[in-house]
């Protein structure tokens, strides 16, 4: 049975979700990060016999919906429709189980263990978060989003406050031309949201050199490291640079 999740049951779904993948990692940091306490932040909780089979989290109307195998798709299929979203993001393979074709889709990547740290210069998390905003605005791909910048700032500036997002730059010719950061971090899990070069400075290796840096912190900090893309480029260059794919997501806009 779906139920509203209290402030005291917090700790006990951010335990559940920590190390179940891309989808879940982005639950828990919304969890750990605005708790329940917030308006239009919102978290539900699936039970079966006991133990949490499912959890969904509505975000500024934005669902986002993990669950496992033991799940009752049939409430989850109801409760989403009666409740309503802008977005509804979850696994591919469960959109079947509810009876909702998605309008859009990707791949889920994971960082792959086997892969050795590179040594890499001129990178810093000393990020210029404005000359940062620009860079995403000015030279962002179709995939990515961009809100306003004071919005883009505070959300940012609120969840790295929280440990729950970072950011790695690389700078040349006085200027940081190439950034990749995460938006999302549990303490087992980290959600890469953005990785943009300055097209004056790409095909020159420095987006490969800003995620091997991520990454390997991460890792050092033992997090898998997920990434979602729609981009059959983007899905390719994360191919070439450590990760490896393990799944698929969709999402419908209501």
């Amino acid at each position: 049975m779906l139920k509203l999740v209290g402030e005291q049951e917090a700790d006990r779904i951010v335990a559940f979700l920590d190390d179940k993948g891309a989808i879940a990692a982005r639950i828990c940091a919304y969890l750990r990060c605005y708790c329940t306490l917030m308006n239009d932040i919102y978290f539900w909780s699936q039970d079966n016999n006991g133990e949490i089979s499912a959890v969904i989290s509505r975000v500024d109307g934005n669902m986002t919906v993990y669950a496992d195998g033991r799940a009752d798709f049939d409430e989850i299929s109801e409760f989403v429709r009666i409740i309503g979203f802008s977005t509804l993001l979850m696994s591919y393979e469960h959109f079947g189980e509810i009876g909702i074709n998605p309008h859009s889709s990707g791949d889920i990547l994971c960082f792959r263990d086997d892969v050795k740290p590179v040594s890499r210069d001129n990178i810093s998390d000393n990020a210029d978060l404005k000359a940062a905003y620009e860079l995403l605005r000015i030279n962002k791909s179709e995939s990515i989003e961009v809100t306003e910048y004071l919005p883009w700032l505070s959300d940012f500036t609120y969840k790295r406050n929280r440990n729950s997002a970072r950011m790695k730059s690389l700078f040349r010719d006085g200027m940081q031309v190439c950034f990749a950061m995460t938006s999302a971090e549990t303490d087992k899990s980290a959600l890469i949201s953005g990785v943009v070069t300055d097209r004056g400075y790409r095909k020159q290796g420095y987006a490969s050199s800003v995620v091997s840096a991520l990454c390997d912190e991460l890792k050092r900090e033992g997090k898998a490291v997920y990434i979602m893309t729609a981009s059959e480029e983007n899905k390719n260059f994360y191919l070439k640079n450590g990760f490896a794919c393990i799944g698929k997501w969709g999402s419908v806009i209501g």
